[in-house]
C-alpha cells in the first residue's frame, strides 16, 4: 500500500565525515550499509526503523579514493565496495568471519576494553581460542 504522505520514520543516521555515496539494504531488510567519501562503510541496525542504531564502528576498506558503489552478496554475509581507484574490496559481515578478523587483529587476545570499544552493545565474551 503506497504511503500518501511520506514522513521520516526515525532520526537521521550520522557518522560519515564526507558525502555519502551509496546506501543499500541487506536481503532481510534489517541492515542498511552506507559508503562514503571518507573511505568507510557504516552498518545500521534497522530492526526498528524508528530507532536506527549503528552496528559498531565504521568499516574501513583499502580504497584510496571515495567508495562509489557497494553490493551485498544475496546471503548478506559479504559486502563488496568499489571506487574510482579501480579496486573492489570484500568485507565479510557474518559472525564467524568477524570473529576471525577480530582475533587476527588482536593477536588472539580481545581485552574487555577492546570489546567495549568495538562491540559495546553485547556483554563481554572472549571469542578467540587460545
Amino acid at each position: 500500500m503506497p504511503v500518501r504522505e511520506p514522513r521520516l520514520a526515525g532520526p537521521a543516521g550520522t557518522g560519515h565525515t564526507g558525502r555519502v555515496t551509496w546506501v543499500g539494504f541487506s536481503a532481510d531488510g534489517r541492515t542498511l550499509a552506507s559508503a562514503g567519501e571518507d573511505h568507510s562503510v557504516l552498518l545500521w541496525d534497522l530492526t526498528d526503523p524508528a530507532r536506527p542504531a549503528p552496528w559498531g564502528k565504521a568499516l574501513t576498506a583499502g580504497h584510496t579514493e571515495a567508495m562509489e558503489t557497494a553490493a551485498y552478496r544475496p546471503d548478506g554475509q559479504l559486502l563488496a565496495t568499489a571506487g574510482p581507484d579501480g579496486t573492489i574490496e570484500f568485507t565479510p559481515l557474518g559472525l564467524a568471519q568477524a570473529i576471525r578478523r577480530i582475533c587476527a587483529s588482536t593477536a588472539g587476545q580481545l581485552t574487555p576494553a577492546q570489546w567495549r570499544e568495538y562491540v559495546p552493545e553485547l556483554p563481554y565474551a572472549q571469542p578467540c581460542r587460545a
